[in-house]
């Protein structure tokens, strides 16, 4: 039974790691682990999708921003071919209990599944490549909650990619570099999950830095990147996450049903993506040429979404009065929710109420973000409101029956 909402029970907060702290717990389990100290930790960060959820597949736009939480490897090189890691939180995730082992040579995704496969396969991918080194023994922290929706498998496949670079001395540390790095951590999580995820998420970890938004375009081979300020701070908001405690599952069967439809609305179409469509003249009168009604209505989202990624683009780039600026990006949250819950069929309950509940208590906006069927959902609020929102959130939350919420800020 859910826990009982009261204004005295205190807020649960994951509280990031300070950059120095995450770099020491990360090398203090490495020590415990291997009984020796790391070569050195990377890092590399979560993120979370303002806007331009389910778009990278489909060649579209996205606007994402780093989380102060991420993830840390600390590792060592070996004198074999041996390659072992070990998780702090391996007790709460799916895979081995204790050190995995395997090897940099034998890729082997099937038994390295579960929590191992995201680091075995990043450095997996990048022998695919024809980059080669020696064993690795690896040790692998994170302050992102395990089924969050964050980002943390993502990031977790760059910081691997950032290590197996620096050990193995492969000088991928330059704007060409790190495009092969992010590849490779693309392809490496497609083959952990079997479906055709669009790399959102590498792209996110390799490129986002805290503060700043990061436009994606996935339209090329390769996503571009734009940054620019996202002054959140300097009108008194912030970025409230609310993690549902509904973990997100990446090899779910629904992603690949997702892309599926998708490609089968841009075949109706007569169009290689949905971006074709949603950069037309008229792009939902041309969405009624597909024929399936369900099929329609997640390209209608797609189509949708990017058009939001833009109001949202525009309503930062302008000179106008902040309130409208933010009350535009606001109103494009609430109607991102509609569309991921309604369109495309990926909310669940849980999140649902905590929009919902961020909606009346008087957030500027809110949605849910990521893959969905779990994970988070964040809320545009101003600062001096966060504490209160937050408790407006975990009350309805709770007394609607679903799990007590935790929240955090980006």
């Amino acid at each position: 039974m859910a826990d009982s909402p009261s204004a005295q029970v205190p807020l649960e907060w994951v509280v990031p790691d300070e950059p120095a702290a995450g770099a020491t717990r990360v090398r203090d389990f490495f020590a415990r682990t291997y009984g020796e100290e790391p070569a050195g930790a990377w890092f590399a960060p979560g993120r979370v999708i303002l806007m331009g959820d389910h778009t990278d597949y489909n060649h579209g736009l996205a606007l994402t921003t780093a989380t102060p939480h991420g993830v840390w490897v600390a590792a060592r090189a070996r004198d074999d071919a041996r390659l072992r890691i070990a998780n702090e939180a391996a007790a709460d995730l799916e895979g081995p209990d204790d050190v995995w082992e395997g090897s940099v040579e034998v890729q082997d995704v099937d038994g390295a599944r579960g929590w191992p496969a995201f680091i075995a396969a990043a450095v997996w991918a990048l022998t695919e490549r024809g980059y080669t080194g020696c064993g690795l023994d690896v040790a692998v922290t994170s302050s992102i909650p395990v089924g969050a929706g964050l980002g943390g498998y993502g990031a977790a496949l760059v910081a691997t990619t950032r290590m197996a670079d620096a050990l193995w001395r492969l000088s991928l540390h330059n704007p060409s570099g790190q495009a092969e790095i992010t590849d490779a951590t693309i392809d490496a999580e497609r083959a952990i999950t079997g479906t055709h995820v669009g790399g959102i998420d590498q792209v996110s970890a390799s490129c986002g830095a805290d503060g700043d938004l990061t436009e994606l375009d996935f339209r090329g081979r390769r996503p571009s990147v734009r940054a620019f300020p996202l002054p959140l701070s300097t009108y008194g908001l912030c970025l409230l996450v609310t993690e549902s405690r509904i973990p997100f599952v990446p090899t779910r069967g629904e992603f690949s049903t997702r892309y599926q439809e998708c490609a089968a609305a841009a075949s109706d179409l007569g169009v290689p993506s949905l971006r074709d469509i949603a950069d037309g003249s008229d792009p939902m009168r041309a969405l009624a040429a597909v024929k399936d009604a369900r099929v329609r209505r997640r390209a209608r989202h797609v189509v949708s979404e990017i058009e939001r990624v833009r109001v949202v683009e525009r309503a930062l780039s302008e000179l106008g009065p902040a309130q409208d600026r933010f009350t535009a990006m606001g109103k494009a949250m609430f109607r991102s929710h509609a569309s991921l819950a309604a369109e495309f069929d990926v909310s669940v309950p849980a999140i649902d109420a905590a929009v919902d509940a961020a909606w009346e208590a008087g957030a500027v906006g809110a949605k849910m973000f990521g893959a969905g069927l779990g994970g988070s959902s964040v809320a545009l609020v101003r600062r001096t409101d966060k504490e209160r929102i937050a408790v407006r959130i975990r009350d309805a939350v709770v007394a609607a029956g679903h799990p007590t919420p935790r929240f955090l800020t980006a």
